[in-house]
């Protein structure tokens, strides 16, 4: 992967990111789709920064994290249909 093209795609996904959980941060009684909805862009980003990262890792020759057994979060996270479905009907 180019590394120009790697920080361009990184920078603002990190960006939403910490915007996200600046966010939830600073509202913590923010409360129903609001708050699913943030909670599913914040794991979408870690996910984007994830892929990233695996595919930095490959282009350098080396086996990403998760090929090695180490899961992460955002690979163990739920499709955003479901979270919202789910987080609403029990909120």
């Amino acid at each position: 992967m180019n590394f120009a093209l790697y920080h361009d795609l990184k920078n603002p996904a990190s960006g939403i990111l910490s915007a996200c959980q600046s966010l939830l941060d600073d509202f913590p009684e923010t409360k129903g789709e609001q708050a699913v909805l943030l909670r599913a862009i914040e794991r979408s980003c870690r996910s984007i920064l994830q892929q990233l990262d695996d595919n930095l890792e490959l282009a350098d020759g080396q086996t990403p994290a998760h090929k090695t057994g180490k899961q992460t979060e955002a690979q163990n996270s739920a499709p955003l249909e479901t979270i919202v479905t789910l987080e609403c009907a029990s909120g």
